[in-house]
């Protein structure tokens, strides 16, 4: 399944997690630690200054797969240090890592008004 298709949840893969309403969709896919996504003692904060790597990309057109041209990386950036709130990186990216533990992996998909504006 891909995730063009959807937030699918299977036993394999992590559940998604509804932030904004349901606008911003996030799932943590690897994580260092134990985490419990409740406790809120190793998440970023409004003013933290994070280090992160992270790449954009487009999600492709139901029917077509990620080589086609519709979809694919747009921006990808390494060791890139951001401050929480400052508008470093698009909206819905910066609410993503807020919940993001320290030294996780996790995707974040987001409409464009959470990115580009509508």
């Amino acid at each position: 399944t891909t995730v063009a298709d959807g937030p699918v949840s299977t036993k394999e893969t992590p559940e998604w997690r509804e932030l904004m309403g349901g606008d911003i969709l996030f799932r943590i896919i690897s994580s260092p630690t134990k985490h419990n996504d409740n406790d809120e003692t190793n998440h970023a904060e409004v003013g933290n200054i994070v280090c992160l790597d992270y790449e954009g990309k487009l999600l492709p057109a139901p029917g077509n797969s990620d080589d086609d041209d519709n979809g694919g990386t747009f921006q990808s950036h390494e060791n890139s240090l951001i401050v929480l709130g400052d508008n470093d990186i698009p909206p819905g990216l910066e609410m993503g890592v807020r919940y993001c533990p320290e030294g996780a992996t996790a995707v974040c998909q987001f409409h464009s008004k959470y990115a580009f504006g509508p």
